[in-house]
């Protein structure tokens, strides 16, 4: 993930000298990990799920799963920034195209 947002951001501001939006790096990586234990946590939870046989095993499985849910939140907090932080950048990357490429856009851009 980390690599696809920089190596992008490198590419269009290399070809492209205009462009002022920075990429979300640093919260790309706290995303991916966050992510990343979100998802071992809540296979481990699972499994303790399908293996529960009796109340006190059940009990035990909704506690661990109380873990996931937190990281659930702040995984998605944080792809809502990532989000945020990508759209200046998009919407930039998409008037500089537009411009380029004004010739060939213009019959499209005449009928809307």
């Amino acid at each position: 993930m980390k690599e696809i947002c920089v190596n992008t951001v490198a590419l269009v501001k290399k070809n492209n000298s205009g462009f002022a939006a920075s990429s979300p790096v640093g919260i790309v990586g706290w995303w991916w990990g966050i992510y990343l234990a979100d998802r071992i946590l809540d296979g481990f939870a699972s499994r303790l799920f399908t293996g529960a046989h009796g109340n006190t095993d059940m009990l035990n499985a909704t506690e661990s799963s109380f873990f996931t849910v937190p990281l659930d939140i702040f995984s998605a907090v944080l792809a809502i920034l990532i989000i945020r932080k990508l759209m200046p950048f998009e919407k930039e990357m998409m008037a500089k195209q537009v411009e380029i490429h004004a010739d060939l856009l213009a019959p499209y851009m005449e009928k809307a």
